[in-house]
């Protein structure tokens, strides 16, 4: 059996895969049933293809883990705000996308406080960033990082007119 894609999926299918996109915790449980009541209130079956096609979709959108397709709940969240002098010990890159609707890939972040942050989003023409560059740096010199990859200033000090 062939993938369909999201385009080409049953209306009920792709509310289904946005629906689930709205939540904090995503599961292909979750998915699962989000299929079962959108085909119900549409008054159509749910085939195997359709389902199959939901499945991988939402794996790749999502980046759900193996646990995630057992049902696993999958949930990244902020676990406070970092100050930009805290240090980054960890750092994660996620997939880069692959076709032009794909999610741009994001740089989490562990400091040494404790706290998990969402650093930035980026797309692959805005460079191509990997977990070792962030970590040993500050917070505010790891947001810098994108500004001075991607060409862009970084904000000016206000200076006063005389």
């Amino acid at each position: 059996m062939g993938r369909t894609p999201f385009m080409y999926l049953p209306l009920a299918a792709r509310v289904s895969i946005e629906y689930l996109d709205c939540q904090s915790e995503r599961s292909i449980a979750k998915l699962d049933a989000y299929l079962e009541h959108y085909f119900t209130v549409y008054g159509q079956a749910c085939d195997q293809e359709t389902r199959e096609s939901c499945h991988y979709i939402a794996m790749r959108r999502f980046r759900l883990s193996g646990e995630a397709a057992n049902g696993a709940l999958v949930s990244i969240q902020e676990t406070g705000i970092p100050s930009d002098g805290d240090r980054v010990v960890l750092a994660r890159v996620t997939a880069r996308p692959r076709h032009r609707l794909d999610p741009d890939a994001q740089v989490w972040i562990c400091t040494d406080q404790g706290t998990n942050h969402l650093l930035f989003s980026f797309c692959p023409s805005e460079g191509d960033f990997q977990e070792s560059d962030f970590v040993g740096l500050t917070v505010g010199q790891a947001r810098a990082l994108k500004a001075r990859t991607t060409g862009q200033d970084t904000p000016a000090t206000p200076v006063a007119v005389p």
